[in-house]
């Protein structure tokens, strides 16, 4: 569930959608642990680490993740 990420694991995915829809699927990450994930914000920057959390909370465009 997209609400659980006490669920998450290290090497998860994490996909951000257009107002939360995963039809309209625009960023993905990977889950590094500890609340934060690995990704490169935009085209052409590098590659960092920020706060899962913090993203949810900000952009409101989280829409769950997936493992492989």
């Amino acid at each position: 569930a997209p609400d659980r990420l006490d669920l998450l694991k290290p090497g998860d995915l994490v996909f951000f959608g257009t107002g939360g829809d995963p039809d309209r699927i625009h960023h993905v990450g990977i889950y590094v642990g500890g609340g934060n994930f690995v990704h490169a914000p935009q085209r052409g920057d590098v590659v960092k680490v920020s706060s899962l959390i913090d993203r949810i909370a900000s952009r409101g465009d989280y829409v769950g993740a997936s493992r492989f």
